[in-house]
């Protein structure tokens, strides 16, 4: 399972999109929003996200600060990676920020 978060301007402001994908089946496991990109923005965000699944997947996340504490914390296997199998999560923040633009 990938993770990541982005930046996106709503209405004038500034919020962040987290997102897992599964990177098997390419489907949208969980997506949350939030106002800042901390690390215990991303430590509720992964705590939501494991509650979903069975058993503890391999996370896989950028090397973005924010996540060092929560995926230490949560004790489950994880990747640190910027491209590989994450690529898929960043081409679905492509497709979600050009279908916001058009709104």
């Amino acid at each position: 399972m990938a993770v990541d978060e982005t930046k996106v301007e709503v209405d004038g402001t500034e919020v962040f999109v987290w997102t897992a994908v599964d990177c098997e089946t390419l489907e949208v496991l969980h997506v949350d929003v939030t106002p800042g990109r901390s690390s215990l923005d991303a430590l509720l965000f992964l705590r939501e996200v494991l509650e979903q699944c069975r058993g503890c997947p391999l996370l896989r996340a950028d090397r973005g600060p924010w996540y060092d504490w929560p995926l230490e914390l949560l004790d489950c296997e994880y990747e640190r990676e910027t491209w590989g199998n994450r690529s898929l999560i960043e081409a679905w923040f492509g497709l979600l920020k050009y279908r916001t633009r058009r709104f």
